[in-house]
């Protein structure tokens, strides 16, 4: 079967195909003048490469001709992309990410005998959340890869609010500063010495979804609920005989309790396992905590 549809009015450049809608989705055709092109892009493994390395939105083929006559070699529906950003709304380091990522498309196209036809911005997106956590995480936490930067600050215990008992506890207790300074790791080929401060460094995030539990108790099981306070459990445990993690939701699969329990239940009203603070996420929509959570997934 096939139907006639218009184009999409801002897709009329490009000879060798165009986007249209239909029922809500996006499309986009590929036209019988790009057909070697095309089955060249998949034949020869470019488009497997750059999709399993996130640089390029995956696509499926579908069998439907949407349009009549012979000017339509296939079509193809893109992954659904949630949230579009324009360049002109992008901060510096976010159009350096652009041209580093058109420039590492070139790079990893070439083996295979293909090269970009053009090199606007409008092509980039930040894909599954990568977007909402340069704008809401980096500035304490770091951006990642090939340009990454690590910032190593340092956040106060008011701002961060979460348990700080234990810090508290360093740093007044200065016997331990003492024993410390004059242990070996002050002597080392490379030295490094004690001076508490009250506040705690924000961690790299590299390989954070498979290190649960979290914060620096371990008060919490799961990424979604480091970035929403709402949803942590209060008394909760997990499994030790059989210990099952959540790759999908990143972090221990858990039950919720009612009540305290015994030693392997984690009972947040103890002073220092407390599962306040880092409030940073609360104000995210649940689609972009989601979004996040994905990205993480990739450092």
């Amino acid at each position: 079967m096939s139907t006639i549809v218009a184009k999409h009015p801002s897709s009329y450049r490009d000879p060798s195909g165009f986007i249209f809608e239909k029922e809500g989705a996006i499309y986009r055709q590929v036209n019988t003048i790009f057909r070697e092109h095309f089955d060249h892009f998949i034949n020869s493994g470019c488009y497997r490469e750059l999709t399993q390395k996130g640089l390029l939105v995956s696509h499926e083929v579908v069998n439907e001709n949407f349009n009549d006559g012979e000017i339509g070699y296939c079509t193809l529906k893109p992954e659904k992309i949630n949230f579009i950003s324009y360049p002109y709304e992008w901060s510096f380091d976010m159009l350096k990410d652009a041209a580093l990522l058109t420039l590492q498309l070139v790079r990893e196209s070439v083996p295979f005998g293909i090269i970009l036809k053009d090199a606007i911005p409008y092509n980039i997106q930040w894909h599954e959340g990568k977007l909402i956590f340069n704008a809401n995480c980096s500035g304490c936490h770091g951006s990642y890869g090939n340009e990454g930067k690590y910032p190593n600050l340092l956040i106060p215990e008011n701002i961060i609010a979460t348990d700080s008992l234990l810090l508290k506890y360093y740093s007044s207790n200065n016997g331990y500063e003492d024993w410390y300074n004059k242990s070996w790791y002050a002597t080392a080929y490379k030295p490094a010495y004690s001076k508490p401060q009250f506040g705690y460094v924000a961690q790299p995030l590299d390989g954070i979804w498979i290190t649960a539990p979290y914060f620096h108790n371990g008060s919490v099981p799961t990424i979604d609920a480091v970035l929403n306070s709402k949803i942590r459990p209060r008394y909760w445990k997990r499994n030790f005989d059989k210990q099952e993690y959540d790759y999908k939701n990143p972090g221990w699969k858990y039950k919720t309790l009612r009540n305290p329990g015994g030693k392997k239940t984690y009972n947040t009203d103890i002073p220092g396992y407390g599962n306040y603070g880092h409030y940073f996420g609360d104000h995210l929509t649940d689609p972009e905590r989601k979004a996040v959570i994905e990205y993480l997934k990739t450092l």
